[in-house]
């Protein structure tokens, strides 16, 4: 072994060019194999042809099948009862098929219903935490990335950044020990944990750090020869573009995936990413455009159709109304989008889509309406766990509203603050000159 470490005089002179990169990348190769049990153990699987140490898990076999049964009568007890009987039991639910399907219906939940999604996900980590198969490592990281994943789309990100860091170590150090330590190897795992990684650190606003994960991200699923999730993956980076503002490269990045997205292949995924291209539109202000889009959406019959997406669709219908001048059109839009986001208590939801229909009163000269919205914002901001600078932001909308003093341009630009208070909770509000 060698015995050094890798200096910062070796950076320079690789970088000057008196260390060639050959030689630099042998030297961190052999410190890295000094330290990582892990790469050691990989190392000498490789120089004796050894690539596929653990057994793979083989979608659509007899152990696949009899999973899916395991799945069924999971689902058939009652939700407070089956994580219990997967540590109960002394045979069945230990096999990494059943974890994998799990991991799966995890990821299927998501975005529509990211309670469910969380539900999966745990219960795949109870199998592999009980489980003593061999080949479950992979599958164990999986779910620990998919339950940190869930749990950041309900808002829970301290428990959300606590999973993705497990998973990670995982992979660090291989999940078991001794002559039971599995190493994790498969790309699509490390892209998976990249992908989650990258998402978490979007909604933290961390920009530069989730841009870097959801790009090694691509590059593994790319290593992995998984075309559809590099594309699903390049959408994750078109939305971090968007939230930071760079509304033209979120543009360039959603085009370049339609590019080689076609319907037949996958229309759920197709279709939504049209209505991603029409967001994008209407936040860069191409309505008219952005009007076809969503037109194409709403009449194709491969589009998904749940409550979640025809929420999304309503809503960006009416905003899209509204700057038309259709006013008429956008506000039954705008208010049931509003009333539905009420009913579930989701707070910022609430008050973007109340901002829009703010809009349309205001247009319409209906001050009573608006001073009616911006008193019940107000209250449902104080009830809610909303970061405080979006309080302050609303309660001076609202004193601006009651003096009869508000204007389109201090409504908009209070709506752009609460989207990005979403991603930056600490961004203060810029008061209108």
């Amino acid at each position: 072994m060698s015995g050094f470490h890798i200096t910062a005089w070796m950076r320079a002179a690789r970088r000057a060019g008196r260390l060639p990169d050959k030689t630099y990348v042998q030297l961190l190769e052999e410190h890295n194999l000094e330290l990582c049990d892990c790469c050691r153990l990989e190392e000498v699987a490789f120089s004796k042809g050894l690539f596929d140490g653990i057994p793979a898990i083989h979608r659509g076999g007899a152990e696949w099948r009899q999973a899916g049964e395991e799945v069924e009568a999971l689902l058939a007890l009652p939700k407070e009862e089956r994580a219990d009987a997967i540590r109960r039991a002394r045979q069945r639910f230990r096999s990494p098929a059943l974890a994998q399907q799990l991991v799966d219906r995890s990821f299927a939940a998501l975005p529509q219903d990211p309670a469910r999604s969380l539900e999966f996900a745990t219960l795949a980590l109870a199998v592999a935490e009980e489980s003593s198969c061999r080949g479950m490592g992979a599958v164990h990281v999986l779910a620990l990335a998919h339950q940190g994943n869930a749990l950041r789309a309900l808002g829970r990100l301290p428990e959300a950044g606590r999973c993705l860091e497990r998973a990670r170590l995982l992979i660090r150090r291989g999940v078991g020990s001794g002559e039971r330590l599995e190493v994790i190897t498969d790309p699509a795992v490390y892209a998976t944990v990249s992908w989650w990684e990258g998402v978490y650190l979007r909604v933290l606003g961390k920009w530069e750090p989730a841009e870097e994960r959801l790009n090694r991200a691509v590059m593994f699923f790319a290593m992995a020869r998984d075309a559809e999730s590099v594309q699903k993956v390049v959408l994750s980076l078109a939305e971090l573009y968007l939230w930071s503002g760079n509304v033209d490269d979120a543009l360039e990045a959603v085009v370049n995936v339609l590019k080689d997205l076609k319907e037949e292949d996958d229309p759920g995924l197709y279709w939504r990413t049209r209505f991603n291209y029409a967001v994008y539109l209407v936040e860069a202000g191409v309505f008219e455009t952005a009007k076809e889009e969503l037109g194409a959406c709403l009449t194709a019959p491969g589009c998904p159709r749940d409550s979640f997406m025809n929420r999304r669709m309503q809503w960006l219908g009416g905003r899209i109304d509204r700057e038309l001048g259709d006013l008429a059109a956008a506000e039954p839009k705008l208010a049931a989008v509003r009333a539905g986001y009420l009913e579930e208590g989701s707070g910022i939801n609430m008050a973007l889509a109340s901002l829009d229909l703010g809009l349309v009163y205001l247009a319409q000269g209906r001050t009573r309406e608006l001073k009616r919205i911006a008193e019940e914002l107000t209250l449902i901001f104080q009830a809610n766990d909303i970061q405080r600078e979006a309080i302050a932001a609303m309660t001076l909308f609202q004193e601006a509203v009651r003096q009869e003093q508000v204007t389109a341009a201090h409504v908009l630009r209070l709506r752009k603050h609460l989207e990005r208070t979403r991603y930056s909770p600490a961004l203060q509000f810029e008061q209108p000159s």
